[in-house]
């Protein structure tokens, strides 16, 4: 069913390891014409195979169980299980074989739950369309399913949870950046120039954003802090260079690119001294890749590499260019003509 919904690709099965285990199903017929109960006859039949404690016993500080169990002889095939004497109330015996059927069947070795229901997963990637318009389809479809009796299907909350995530994400982005842009305002004094510098953390986590497909994707939580941590490198760096520009540029004896030269050297070293640490101490998890333990730190790390490299080139390149190109722009702008004069040409 779910391989005809569109937008469902490669839906499979959770695989079962499962292992040979003896299974043992009474005959309720035959045992009820030995008085037996069903009851009685699995209790004995699991102490002769499986073996029941009875007791403890203490020897030099240690402990030992006191264990009930069927000789080796009695447990080397099913021929032999089948041979086993259960007890019947009136004082005589009777084959287990003759009131339960004894075979091997597979059974899995961990039975996984849902809640305190037991559970299968059926899993199937995505593409074309949203992950919450496809649970949808898939849930309306397993409305009209029929499963046999005490078996139901359902569509885990998870996809659409997640659609709903990344819609929070992308709003709180938008708010993020909204907040950013009126800070850039009010420590830089100009609309432009926090808005150049807004827009370059965009090419400045471009390189995370490129090595993203090969460590999970952009949405996966270690490239997404990586990116997020990119960005308020690149602007702590943007406005530390332009307030020194600033300064240095009411200096009267310095012109415009004197002050963005000066500025720049002196805060070049602190970029790049910056930019070789971190890499030094991602390194590590960079290169081991998905050890046992590193499975959220290796993401962040390649996309952390990967963008100190244009974050570096946006911060010692790009903002020098754009605060350069605005200041310019800003003092070519014809001054304003003072109101006297304005009131003296009208007279």
């Amino acid at each position: 069913m779910l391989s005809t919904v569109n937008g469902v690709l490669s839906p499979k099965v959770e695989a079962q390891v499962s292992e040979p285990t003896v299974e043992i199903e009474v005959n309720l017929a035959a045992a009820q014409g030995h008085g037996l109960r069903p009851g009685d006859v699995r209790r004995e039949a699991s102490t002769l195979i499986s073996g029941l404690t009875v007791g403890s016993l203490y020897e030099e500080q240690k402990v030992f169980d006191v264990v009930v169990w069927g000789g080796p002889a009695a447990r080397h095939s099913v021929s032999d299980l089948e041979s086993l004497l259960i007890d019947t109330p009136s004082g005589g015996h009777v084959r287990l074989g003759k009131v339960a059927t004894v075979r091997i069947a597979p059974n899995p070795v961990a039975v996984t739950h849902h809640s305190v229901s037991r559970s299968i997963d059926v899993t199937a990637d995505v593409h074309g369309r949203s992950a919450a318009d496809v649970a949808q389809e898939v849930t309306s479809r397993l409305r009209g399913l029929s499963l046999p009796y005490e078996y139901r299907a359902e569509v885990l909350g998870a996809a659409a949870e997640q659609q709903a995530n990344h819609r929070t994400v992308a709003a709180i982005a938008a708010v993020v950046a909204l907040l950013s842009l009126l800070i850039l305002q009010a420590a830089t004094g100009s609309w432009r120039l926090a808005a150049a510098i807004l827009v370059s953390l965009v090419p400045a986590v471009a390189g995370g954003v490129i090595v993203a497909p090969l460590v999970g994707g952009v949405r996966s939580i270690g490239v997404l802090v990586a990116l997020f941590a990119l960005m308020a490198l690149a602007l702590r760096q943007a406005l530390v260079f332009v307030r020194r520009a600033r300064e240095l540029g009411d200096d009267p004896d310095l012109g415009p690119e004197q002050a963005v030269k000066q500025a720049l050297q002196e805060s070049a070293p602190a970029v790049i001294s910056t930019a070789l640490i971190t890499a030094a101490i991602l390194a590590a998890p960079a290169v081991m890749g998905t050890t046992a333990g590193l499975e959220s730190l290796h993401p962040f790390a390649v996309s952390m590499l990967a963008g100190l490299l244009t974050c570096v080139g946006v911060v010692l390149i790009a903002v020098p260019a754009w605060y350069l190109a605005i200041n310019r722009r800003a003092e070519g702008a014809p001054a304003p003509i003072p109101t006297s004069d304005i009131q003296a040409e009208v007279k």
